[in-house]
């Protein structure tokens, strides 16, 4: 279980920074779709899950406001990204 967390651990790390890297340069590719879909998908799932299981407000708005900070970080990404000259 230990090597699957770190695992799990770097490639959140690693899609999170993905994403600040393209909100700050404004890069517009399909890999930003795909993580970004990624990301807000396992969280609304924790959201439900945290909600339905154990009616743990805490838990449950804080994965939606991981959700709602993925979509403002790609859709900011995604508009900078397409007003490069």
């Amino acid at each position: 279980m230990g090597s699957t967390l770190a695992v799990l651990l770097v490639v959140v790390v690693i899609s999170i920074s993905y994403l600040l890297r393209s909100a700050l340069t404004g890069s517009r590719s399909p890999v930003l779709l795909i993580v970004a879909v990624s990301i807000i998908a396992m969280a609304t799932l924790g959201a439900w899950y945290a909600w339905a299981e154990s009616r743990s407000v805490g838990w449950t708005l804080g994965y939606l406001g991981v959700a709602l900070g993925t979509l403002a970080l790609a859709t900011v990404g995604w508009v900078r990204g397409g007003h490069r000259k």
